[in-house]
């Protein structure tokens, strides 16, 4: 979902009221209430819809991680401290939002709602691989994205019960989920090249 202006506008002034009201047409009609926006631009932008102005949330934090990005620091780094910097501040723009996002935790609880959680963190990867640098076409797309993906899940929600300052502790899980996943893609890496090497319906290159 592409952000814009206007729906940045009405997310700003909900997630004010999210606290106190949850993810609730109570907290939308809060803002309408005080002036933030009208119930037609909460109509023509989201539908009138919650699941679209949650979903519009993941949007929003990712498209404020990209323009936040020291790119000169960012250009240097490997490509596994540029996944973990990019999960990190995001995590960091996220923090005013801290209590939103643990009602938003239980929002997605009911079962209609949950389907479709793997696909917004999925997204998010997708996007870190991106600006990471990351062009692979083949196993490797799917296999990074998905270990990604359950990155982003675990150090969200160990984030979110973090109380130790400035999120040390939240950062030290970080390094080491990404160490493990590193161990974990190399490993599929290297079952996958060895039974390449003995499928008989992979062609072999003329010696």
């Amino acid at each position: 979902m592409k952000t814009t202006p206007q729906k940045d506008k009405i997310l700003e002034a909900v997630l004010r009221n999210i606290p106190f009201d949850g993810w609730t047409q109570d907290a939308v009609n809060q803002a309408i209430e005080a002036d933030e926006f009208t119930a037609k631009d909460w109509q023509t932008e989201f539908s009138g819809s919650l699941d679209k102005l949650v979903a519009y949330f993941g949007d929003y934090t990712d498209q404020k991680m990209l323009e936040q990005i020291d790119h000169e620091a960012f250009k240097d780094m490997r490509v596994r401290d540029k996944i973990a910097y990019l999960v990190r501040l995001r995590l960091e723009i996220c923090e005013p939002h801290k209590e939103a996002i643990k009602t938003g935790v239980k929002f997605f609880m009911r079962p209609d709602r949950a389907i479709k959680v793997p696909q917004y963190f999925w997204r998010t990867a997708d996007l870190m691989w991106y600006e990471a640098g990351d062009t692979a076409t083949d196993y490797n797309h799917y296999s990074k994205r998905f270990l990604l993906s359950g990155v982003l899940k675990s150090t969200l929600l160990y984030w979110l019960n973090d109380k130790s300052e400035n999120h040390e502790k939240t950062w030290v899980f970080l390094d080491n989920r990404i160490n493990d996943v590193l161990k974990i893609g190399g490993t599929i890496g290297k079952f996958i090249n060895f039974a390449e090497k003995f499928n008989p319906f992979v062609k072999k290159e003329a010696s």
